[in-house]
């Protein structure tokens, strides 16, 4: 399972993960953040929590909470928590 979080706030680490999964070379990804940046992508953690239908939501984390995720400061470096914390 890939998180957006964690793609977002630990680019590095889970793009790496992914290639070792799929079993690609790390050499082959030429354009790291070309076409998704981190920075950019950022704002959007958490948006759930502003969704309008906050009953659908409910739902969603009854059904699927294990899936439900906002990343801790404990586990993510001193850049991430600065980067997430610079759009809240």
């Amino acid at each position: 399972m890939v998180r957006f979080e964690d793609l977002v706030l630990k680019y590095d680490e889970t793009t790496q993960k992914i290639m070792d999964f799929c079993g690609i070379d790390p050499a082959n990804h030429v354009r790291p953040k070309a076409v998704f940046d981190p920075a950019i992508s950022v704002v959007n953690i958490g948006a759930y929590k502003e969704f309008i239908d906050q009953e659908f939501m409910r739902q969603i984390e009854e059904q699927l909470g294990q899936y439900c995720y906002y990343p801790e400061k404990e586990n993510l470096s001193e850049e991430a928590w600065n980067l997430l914390k610079s759009v809240q």
